[in-house]
């Protein structure tokens, strides 16, 4: 197994609670707003300079965090597929 769950959560909410913070603060915002067009400006906002950076981190974080395992196993691999005449000379 490369990650068990419970490590591959670590690794993606490591940050959440300063996600979950800016979330309740836009909640905030979003609810004192008049109209619809403030909502979504408001909403557009937190998904594009809040999420999807956050996403983003926890993404490449769990890629940097597994990737020598991967690396190992595909090495591992390549042996093997020598050895039955089939990796790289």
């Amino acid at each position: 197994m490369i990650a068990s769950n419970e490590d591959a959560r670590k690794v993606l909410f490591k940050d959440f609670d300063a996600w979950q913070e800016k979330f309740f603060a836009m909640l905030g915002g979003y609810g004192r707003a008049s109209t619809p067009a403030e909502r979504t400006a408001i909403a557009t906002k937190f998904i594009k300079e809040i999420t999807i950076p956050y996403l983003d981190t926890a993404k490449d974080s769990l890629v940097k965090a597994i990737l020598p395992a991967v690396e190992n196993l595909d090495a591992e691999l390549g042996k093997l597929l020598h050895v039955f005449g089939e990796g790289d000379a």
